[in-house]
Parts: C-alpha cells; structure tokens; sequence
C-alpha cells in the first residue's frame, strides 16, 4: 500500500471517528437541554399547584370547623398539619363516594396490590417507559394491607354491605396515567387506605346520599381506624364517643321535617341536589 493510500485510509478514520464523537456529543448535549426544559416546565407547573394547595390548607381550619367544631380527630390533624409531622402518622386515608356507581360498589385499596393465585404479590406503580414509578416501600406496604383488611371488615358491619380490598386500575383512563396505585398512596411513606363508596342515591347520580348513609360510612371507618391502630395508652370500647357524635358532626341542621335532610351548601358538590 502506497504512502498516500495509508493517509487516505487514516484520513478517512479519522474524519469518521470525528463525526461520531461529534454526534455523540450533540445527542449529549441535547438530552441534556431536554432534562433541564423538562425540569423547569415541571418547576413551573408546580408552582400555581403549590400555591392553590397552600391556599386551600389555609382554609381548612375554617371548613372542618363548623363541620366538626373541636373533634379530637380533627384537632389532632390540624395539629399534625401546623407541627408539620403528618408523614410520621402512623396511617392515612383517603375518603371517597362515587355518585355513578351504586351502592353495591364498596371497596379498600392497600399499597401492596392483590397476590396472583400462587400467592405472588406484583408492583404497584404508576406511570409507563421511563416515567413509570413503582411504590418500593414493602414493610409499608405489608402494614397497609393488614390495615385496609380491619377497616373492610369494620365497613361490612357497620354499612351492613360487603367491602372488599380491591386493587385499582388507572389504565385506559386518559389523561390519567397508567397504573394500578392513587398518587397520594404512591407517594407516601405511610400506611395509606384508600377508602370508595357507591354514592347513587335513587337511580340519580345527582341526588346526595343520605345521613343515614354518610353516618353508616363514617362509623365504619372511624371503628376500623380505632382498631388499626389502637391508642397505646389504653383500649376504646366500642363503638367509641367518637362514632355516637358522627351524625351531629356531619350535618349542621338535621331533618327539618321527617325524611328531609339539609346540608349547608359548602359540603355539597357543584350542581347537586339537596
């Protein structure tokens, strides 16, 4: 091989290693940009959401006062907001009425998900590809699981119908991201009960349901909580003071007249019937 045939050749290698060091560095460069354009319209979306939760958590003293004015398990949650400790709680739960299913629909929800017939337990997640999140907390998990079990047995009892834990599905729920796990369960790092009730009321899903109902529903979860997670000081009878004082915190005016119930609009959805 001629002298000017090797510098060709080298040339040639040269050049190309050129280019894919290059190339690599622009595609660098680029998914760089791409993560910090992400991060900041992320940053940017967060903001407006922080200051309307802010704004609401401001005002929920105001709302659960007339509603339950110095219940000890409001206080304690108000207190655990302003002390800042809520993540050190030793349960959450959400609480959830669905007014387009009836009342045969009653569920729990746990973090850990259901075991396949051969008593295999699979993640819990949202998202998908790359942005798909799985829930890595077992013992959390395990506790929830046991927890959300006591609470559906103490929903049976008391609302007189079969709640059962149940495992979620967010897929083919657009926009909504794929999954299998609420967010707020997602994102704790303490027991979290996710709590539904079929709330149609008289084949309308625009009629409210009645006290009667709510009370049944709030019983349920108050006993359940109490036996989850029992005080370590002493044991509560039940069912407790809290539970006989349920039906006068959840209405301000009750049966006007026999079979009426009024609610003070503020803890009415928009549109709603009385």
């Amino acid at each position: 091989m001629t002298l000017a045939q090797r510098l060709l050749l080298a040339i040639g290698a040269l050049s190309l290693a050129t280019i894919i060091a290059l190339g690599f560095g622009v595609r660098e460069a680029w998914h760089r940009s791409e993560e910090q354009r992400f991060r900041d319209q992320f940053a940017q979306a967060l903001e407006p959401l922080g200051r309307e939760l802010s704004d609401e958590l401001e005002g929920l003293p105001l709302l659960s006062e007339p509603l339950c004015r110095h219940d000890p398990l409001v206080d304690s949650a108000l207190a655990g907001l302003e002390a800042g400790d809520l993540d050190q709680r030793r349960l959450a739960i959400s609480v959830h009425d669905d007014h387009g299913q009836s009342s045969t629909f009653q569920a729990t929800y746990d973090q850990r998900g259901l075991a396949d017939a051969g008593g295999r337990y699979h993640q819990m997640y949202r998202g998908s590809g790359r942005n798909r999140t799985v829930f890595d907390h077992p013992s959390v998990a395990r506790q929830g699981q046991a927890y959300a079990k006591i609470i559906a047995q103490a929903r049976t009892r008391s609302q007189k119908a079969r709640v059962t834990v149940q495992e979620n599905n967010f897929t083919g729920r657009a926009p909504l991201e794929p999954g299998n796990l609420a967010l707020v369960q997602l994102l704790a790092r303490v027991p979290w009960v996710y709590n539904e009730m079929g709330a149609k009321t008289a084949g309308n899903s625009r009629t409210a349901m009645s006290i009667a109902s709510e009370q049944r529903y709030a019983e349920g979860l108050l006993v359940g909580i109490e036996r989850a997670v029992p005080l370590a000081t002493r044991t509560v009878e039940q069912p407790s003071a809290g539970a006989a004082t349920l039906r006068n915190c959840l209405v301000q005016r009750v049966e006007p007249r026999p079979g009426h119930y009024t609610r003070p609009k503020a803890y009415l959805p928009y549109h709603f019937d009385q």
